[in-house]
Parts: C-alpha cells; structure tokens; sequence
C-alpha cells in the first residue's frame, strides 16, 4: 500500500475529493483568509489532477462553473473535533454571479443558528469542550 503524502492528508487525494461533503454558504465576502489553490499547490506534484477533481465535485454540487478555487486552514486549535495538528483545509469557490460561497471538506457540516438566529455552519461532529 502506497504511503499518503502531506498533500494528499491535507487537501483529499484525486481519487478521494469524491467523497468530501460540499456545502453552500451566503456569504462569504472577507477573502483575506482565502489563498488561491494554485498558490497553496504549488509544490504538489499533482496539483492539476487535485484540483480538477475539485472543480468536477463543486460542479456535481450545483457550483456554475465561474469564480477562483481556493483555501482556506482552519487551525487546529478552533476545532472542536478531532484533527490532526495540522488543522482543517477547507476548498473555497465564490460564484461570481449571485456571491454563493461554496465549501468543500472532509468533515460534513450542518446548518445552525445561534441564540440570536444568526445561521452559522458547524461541524456535523460537533463536540463540546
């Protein structure tokens, strides 16, 4: 059995983005947290196949094809489920024509509303501290 890579435990295998959980979330406008994928790819060796399996699960989600993939790390230290050190990756695309953002990870997520009903995202895990 082939070893994983730290790209492939961080960011889904080619083979693996298949099974990843996309989510649908307005909005998202404050980029600065978002690094084009190409960028946080750089040095991957497969960065095109990563990215374009990618790109097939957001269009199989409803994404129209228009806006930038990118990343977004979530430190491991905000989570309350279980990761590894290195954090959470999150695959980011905002639809330029309505503004939709649309997550991929591998951690499914749920919609939910704080005590005020603003609606957030949270970890289908969710575990309290």
């Amino acid at each position: 059995m082939m070893e994983r890579s730290w790209f492939d435990s961080c960011y889904g295998t080619p083979d693996g983005i298949a099974d990843w959980h996309v989510h649908d979330f307005t909005f998202i406008d404050d980029y600065r947290f978002i690094t084009l994928a190409g960028e946080v790819l750089k040095d991957d060796p497969i960065k095109d196949k990563r990215i374009a399996a990618v790109n097939r699960k957001f269009l199989d989600a409803g994404w129209e094809g228009d806006g930038e993939i990118g990343m977004i790390w979530i430190p491991p230290f905000s989570l309350t489920t279980d990761h590894h050190s290195n954090g959470a990756y999150i695959w980011h695309v905002k639809q330029s024509n309505n503004g939709v953002s649309w997550l991929m990870s591998e951690t499914a997520w749920v919609e939910d509303r704080d005590s005020s009903g603003v609606e957030f995202l949270r970890p289908k895990h969710y575990r309290e501290r």
